[in-house]
């Protein structure tokens, strides 16, 4: 109940913020929804395509599920997006 209503707020009141998605991933995680949190980390992503902390979360998820390739390119987005971030 919790989770759906979390994703309810996240995509009612601000799809846009990839802050909203990424909580809700770690939400998911935490129940055991690793498919599910892996997609609300890719909608951080898509929501903040330049945010370097959404891209190191999907590919710890990546890597997580053995998704190693999945990981890989999102590593290289982190490191490409970190660039301007330090």
């Amino acid at each position: 109940v919790v989770l759906g209503r979390l994703r309810e707020c996240v995509d009612e009141r601000a799809p846009e913020l990839a802050a909203g998605h990424l909580a809700r991933s770690y939400a998911l995680q935490a129940t055991g929804h690793l498919k599910d949190a892996r997609e609300a980390a890719a909608q951080a992503t898509a929501a903040a395509p330049d945010d370097a902390f959404a891209w190191a979360r999907l590919a710890e998820l990546h890597l997580t599920l053995g998704e190693r390739r999945k990981a890989r390119r999102a590593v290289q987005r982190v490191l490409r997006e970190g660039d301007g971030n330090g």
